[in-house]
């Protein structure tokens, strides 16, 4: 298994894509996404979130994966949780990486809806940067809050 950088767009590379959710093999598959990862972490999730606590609990199943595939190669991967509040269950995606998202953002939309409808979920939700909000506004999606920074210039 091997990222992808370069998927020719000339055929419709979306009826070629293969999603699968990740069990056992996480540890084969996830170096290939560590870096993506990393980098989401960087720029959103990062103080909230470690890649530490990201792997243990995908280990624990507490966090669930599909990843996505294009012939042999991975090009997307999310990860996402379901959790039981008082209006009952809620799904929430922690996190999606991969390369040329054109490619298989709506495949992975369409699939996690029917996760979340298999699962009984009365939402599907996220924490999102500007132009990934967007996108899911152009499929359904609404704002439930903004999350707001402040920044100090000091770290802990």
């Amino acid at each position: 298994m091997e990222q992808t950088g370069d998927v020719s767009l000339t055929e419709q590379p979306s009826a070629r894509l293969r999603i699968e959710h990740v069990g056992p093999d996480l540890p084969a598959i996830w170096p290939v996404l560590r870096r993506q990862y990393c980098r989401m972490l960087l720029r959103g999730a990062g103080d909230t979130l470690t890649e530490a606590q990201i792997v243990e609990s995908l280990a624990a199943g507490t966090y669930r994966m599909i990843v996505g595939y294009l012939d042999d190669r991975i090009v997307g991967s999310c990860i996402y949780r379901f959790e039981e509040r008082e209006r009952g269950l809620a799904c929430q995606v922690v996190g999606i990486a991969g390369w040329n998202m054109d490619v298989w953002k709506d495949p992975f939309c369409d699939y996690m809806d029917d996760v979340c409808d298999r699962a009984g979920a009365y939402c599907l939700e996220t924490f999102a940067r500007t132009g990934t909000a967007q996108q899911l506004k152009e499929r359904g999606w609404r704002t439930k809050a903004i999350l707001m920074e402040k920044r100090y210039g000091r770290q802990l």
